[in-house]
């Protein structure tokens, strides 16, 4: 990790072994926090309540100019070249901070934010601003993914019902929509694959009961007699 080094002694700014070209007039250092704005008659905001706090901003502010060491507008380019190598480069660097005022805002890391330049037509001297804005890492949890192969899956059939489905996988009719991103809990269709909750009972659904036509062995006389006298002309 690079460090930026702040001499006031020498108004100097280094930024690893490199010392920025210009002059160091000064360094600001800003806390602020944030409001919750609520908005008055559909026009106005006004701030409500201070919610949170902003990270710290630093600002070091340089003088460029024309002289031996060479023109004001290539020291520029040298400052810019530090920051940003090239345009391939998307991610802001994090840098070490080492200055009085920054730690006495307890602030001993910073990321690149800004960098303004100023100039006149009166004069060959550019005014830098760069900023620098506070470095908090954020740790993002990682959600576990089920292992490869444990999950159970059941693809529904003609007459299936989601409270019949979660009956015969022993679990419940909210954990089977909420496992499959289902609105309505009546409405399922046949060839729709549904993954069965983790920690249900593992089954085999029982399958729906076969439908017999009647037999025509099993008429009786009777019948065959009836059937006969429908057939015979009147």
């Amino acid at each position: 990790m690079a460090t930026i080094k702040i001499d006031n002694d020498n108004g100097e700014v280094m930024v690893g072994n490199t010392v920025l070209p210009g002059v160091f007039e000064s360094i600001e250092v800003e806390d602020d926090t944030q409001a919750d704005q609520v908005e008055i008659q559909g026009k106005e905001k006004r701030s409500n309540q201070r919610i949170a706090y902003n990270p710290t901003r630093i600002r070091l502010n340089l003088t460029l100019l024309n002289d031996e060491s060479g023109p004001a507008v290539q020291k520029l380019e040298a400052i810019h070249k530090i920051y940003r190598p090239s345009r391939s480069v998307n991610t802001p660097q994090v840098y070490s901070i080492i200055s009085p005022e920054a730690q006495a805002h307890g602030v001993d890391q910073v990321t690149f934010a800004s960098l303004r330049s100023r100039s006149t037509n009166l004069d060959d001297t550019i005014f830098v601003n760069l900023e620098f804005e506070e470095y908090i890492a954020v740790t993002v949890p990682v959600r576990e993914r089920p292992v490869s192969g444990s999950t159970t899956t059941y693809t529904v059939v003609k007459g299936d019902t989601l409270s019949g489905i979660a009956a015969r996988f022993g679990t419940t009719v909210q954990a089977l929509a909420t496992a499959n991103n289902i609105a309505d809990v009546n409405l399922i269709y046949v060839g729709q694959k549904l993954v069965i909750p983790s920690g249900a009972a593992s089954s085999s659904p029982s399958p729906a009961p076969a439908q017999t036509a009647k037999d025509s062995l099993s008429w009786t006389t009777e019948d065959i007699a009836m059937a006969q006298d429908d057939d015979m002309p009147s």
